[in-house]
């Protein structure tokens, strides 16, 4: 039996905000962005995994007719940041420049050209010549690691960042076990490769301001590190976020946004930079690679008495979003199968490889494939079910919880596990025998914890603004980005729901930093729990004006008035009041 909805827009299927621009084709992508007068950019990319430019010649490329920049690193600001899409402070090492003169991967860029026509700048590229010493290059975490290897960032020990804890008296709870498991485990490095490339549209305004057009996640933090790396006020960019046409944290940070700024910057003129589909898979972001070493120590019983694990990432050329990924993978592995005695290491590691970012589930893939391998063979020591091994020594509700700042408040793991155990009848699968020849059948289940939100970092920080129209109709100014996941028909739902007005009377504008609050963006599955209480909250304040100012113009009962269908209401008699007469 399905639960009655009380809600009158929350928790309805309403038809998407953006749903009549992008099924009619008129939802305007970076890439759809024209002006009369614009250029188009492309990059030179490095061929070595590893080295320094000794000499770069860019006159020939310059003197090529419609050829109107040639930037290098010597032609923009050397100023370290951080391309984390986090706000400010980095929580990351800010080891990254716009163009830099030592290369770090295979497409890292070298240089960047703006032309009348991506042909010119195509060709303008083959003109460019470059002189590089190469360097020793690593490309996994234990050979960048490995002693004597060059350090890839100066100082770092090719460390981008490391962690670790320890509960208990772990060496003792393995003394006593009468197994220990011991497991490695590889996950490769993955491309995002949404339909939409990467693209941007820069250019600069009658004021001197500069002004990105792209499809980002995070448009306020793109803001304040364009401006940072341009030696630039924050008030000095503006940044409008076009359609997304997919992102999956792969637009989680600045990308190649601030070059093409540059060449604007350079140029004064309105500049496209288009990837195509091989520099996106090459020179964009992907999942950080990982190894995972897991031990476990039971009892002949199969019981938990210790676990410990040791993990490295790999995290490409530049910091991105650094230690973070490895973090959220250190944060779960204390949670869903408790002991007592629980050790953890953790290492990020600088390689010669494109740089690793945000991706869906932030880590907890990697870590999710490598702990559930692991439980399967804890089950298989003992000769149990994995299945059955699971419900025994998952997580329950009154587990014990190591980890800091974690409470929980709801408990659906055993119902979920129960529920999936029925829907693919897994007693019955289990039940058949076993197949002949060399082609297999086979059924299992995993279990995983994810941290939704990013707490307890501060950078749970959304804003909202609501302004109320003449005829009760409203436009909600939220900073939250809309990167095809319905946040913005979310907004509006919640909008509509606390004001008392139909979300059609709702336009909400999410896409412009000139005019929409703060908000760090979209990731972490945060929207709906940190921008939609700020929604709520504005809302709530305009509906508490409009009452407050009807209470006193018509002398009514201020307790009693509410706000439903746009119609102020008499709560108590559940009737539409009428100005001409008065509530006693």
């Amino acid at each position: 039996m399905e639960r009655e909805n009380k809600y009158s827009s929350v928790g309805h299927s309403i038809s998407r905000v953006d749903a009549r621009a992008k099924v009619t084709g008129r939802a305007v992508y970076a890439a759809d962005i024209w002006r009369r007068d614009m250029l188009y950019a492309k990059m030179l990319h490095s061929p070595h995994a590893h080295a320094n430019i000794i000499s770069i010649n860019t006159e020939a490329a310059k003197a090529l007719p419609g050829v109107e920049a040639v930037l290098t690193y010597k032609d923009v600001p050397q100023i370290y940041f951080t391309s984390c899409g986090h706000p400010h402070p980095p929580d990351t090492p800010e080891d990254t420049l716009i163009l830099s003169q030592r290369l770090r991967y295979v497409g890292e860029a070298v240089a960047a050209v703006a032309a009348t026509t991506p042909e010119i700048a195509q060709a303008a590229l083959d003109l460019i010549e470059v002189e590089y010493e190469v360097l020793p290059a690593y490309y996994t975490p234990q050979d960048a690691l490995a002693e004597g290897a060059v350090e890839i960032h100066e100082g770092s020990r090719n460390i981008c960042g490391e962690s670790e804890y320890e509960i208990g008296d772990v060496d003792a709870a393995f003394a006593r076990a009468d197994y220990i498991v011991t497991d490695e485990f590889r996950t490769p490095i993955v491309t995002h490769t949404p339909i939409e490339p990467h693209a941007s549209m820069v250019e600069i305004d009658s004021n001197g301001r500069i002004i990105i057009y792209t499809g980002t996640q995070v448009p306020t933090i793109l803001r304040e590190r364009t401006a940072k790396a341009l030696g630039k006020k924050i008030r000095d960019v503006r940044v409008i976020r076009a359609t997304v046409g997919g992102a999956f944290g792969g637009k989680q940070e600045p990308v190649f946004e601030i070059l093409n700024a540059a060449l604007a910057v350079a140029t004064e003129r309105p500049v496209k930079l288009e990837l195509t589909r091989e520099e996106c898979i090459t020179c964009t972001r992907t999942r950080h690679g990982a190894h995972y070493r897991l031990r476990t120590g039971i009892d002949k019983d199969g019981k938990i008495l210790a676990r410990e694990l040791v993990g490295f990432n790999n995290g490409g050329a530049y910091a991105s979003h650094g230690h973070n990924v490895m973090l959220s993978a250190g944060a779960q592995f204390c949670l869903l199968y408790p002991t007592d005695n629980l050790r953890f290491k953790g290492k990020t590691v600088y390689t010669n490889i494109p740089i690793a970012g945000a991706f869906r589930a932030y880590g907890i893939p990697q870590y999710a494939f490598a702990m559930e391998s692991h439980v399967d063979n804890l089950a298989h020591r003992v000769g149990k079910d994995p299945l059955e091994y699971r419900k025994e020594n998952m997580f329950r509700k009154d587990s014990p919880i190591h980890a800091p700042y974690f409470s929980i408040n709801t408990f659906g793991l055993p119902d979920i596990v129960k529920k999936c155990e029925e829907e693919i009848d897994y007693a019955g699968f289990r039940r058949q025998p076993q197949t002949e020849g060399p082609v297999k059948r086979g059924i299992g289940m995993a279990i995983l914890s994810y941290g939704q939100s990013c707490f307890p970092w501060s950078v749970e920080l959304s804003g909202a603004r609501v302004m109320v129209n003449e005829d009760g109709s409203a436009t909600l100014f939220v900073g939250s980005a809309e990167i095809g996941q319905g946040s913005d028909t979310v907004m509006q739902q919640i909008a509509a729901e606390t004001l008392g007005i139909p979300p059609n009377w709702i336009n909400v504008v999410s896409n412009d930093t000139d005019v929409c609050p703060f908000d760090t963006g979209a990731f972490a599955s945060r929207q709906t729990y940190v921008t939609g209480r700020a929604v709520k909250k504005a809302a709530q304040a305009c509906k508490d004006q409009i009452l407050d100012y009807v209470s006193e113009a018509y002398n009514w009962e201020r307790l009693r008035l509410d706000i439903r269908d746009g119609n102020v209401i008499d709560k108590r008699d559940n009737i539409i009041l009428d100005p001409l007469e008065t509530v006693t």
